[in-house]
């Protein structure tokens, strides 16, 4: 079995957890900036996370999904 990076294994994960953030982010009226600002996370890191290209750490998904006010699963029902 080849060595595959997180990332390339697993893709279409990261591009729909993405995507759903994204769908999340704008349903409640923050842009990308103000997410990443009330997180405390870099604004790149939200464009990145929504764009498929970087894998989020547990506790970044909890930082957004309280600045969401949503339970952090949701951020994985895609």
């Amino acid at each position: 079995m080849g060595r595959h990076s997180v990332k390339s294994r697993h893709q279409a994960e990261l591009k729909a957890f993405g995507e759903n953030l994204r769908r999340i982010r704008i349903a409640k009226g923050f842009t990308q900036e103000q997410l990443a600002d009330l997180a405390n996370i870099s604004e790149n890191s939200i464009i990145t996370l929504e764009s498929g290209k970087l894998n989020s750490t547990i506790a970044t998904c909890f930082a957004l999904a309280k600045v969401l006010e949503i339970e952090p699963q949701e951020l994985f029902q895609f």
